[in-house]
């Protein structure tokens, strides 16, 4: 997009979020310039690393972008359902690490896939708060509200056993409910 439209596009959403008194929703953001045509925000990037580190199945490095969108859609059948402490401990140091070469230049397909897993992650989020609210499985007690999750009601628990999308799932049902 040529800089003349980009300064035009920023001026009018600020104006149009002023009318409607959105002021918070335009934030300052880092551009990252990855390759010769990509460039990447610094939200998205935080995204993108948040997703490789908290990834429950061993990630391995891609080459191109059907084995990105081959491994994301993979993801609910990759992982077994009885993995122990050991591996899960080396799951989370390899993907890592991945994602700390990810923070590279040349490595711009790790990010890609970071990109991708966020993505995917945030649909499971939505998937499994909708679920949820459903099912009527939020449960009021006095000023609080709390979810029991098991293997009956969870989908794709394992994505679900790291604090932040625990966060993330819990907010999202505050919202909706």
């Amino acid at each position: 997009m040529e800089t003349e439209f980009k300064t035009k596009l920023r001026q009018n959403l600020v104006q149009v979020f002023k009318e409607k008194k959105l002021e918070d929703n335009v934030q300052p953001c880092f551009v990252r310039q990855t390759e010769i045509c990509t460039q990447i925000h610094s939200f998205d990037q935080a995204y993108a690393l948040t997703s490789l580190i908290q990834c429950p199945i061993r990630l391995r490095k891609v080459d191109r972008e059907t084995d990105i969108q081959s491994l994301v859609s993979n993801l609910s059948v990759a992982a077994s359902e009885d993995e122990d402490y050991e591996s899960l401990l080396s799951v989370q140091k390899a993907n890592f690490w991945l994602a700390y070469k990810s923070l590279s230049t040349q490595k711009a397909e790790n990010l890609k896939l970071g990109i991708e897993l966020a993505k995917r992650v945030q649909q499971l989020i939505v998937e499994q708060g909708i679920s949820f609210v459903e099912k009527s499985e939020v449960k009021p007690y006095r000023s609080f509200r709390y979810i029991i999750m098991n293997k009956n009601n969870t989908r794709d628990q394992r994505f679900f056993s790291h604090p932040l999308s625990l966060q993330k799932l819990g907010t999202f049902i505050c919202q909706v409910y």
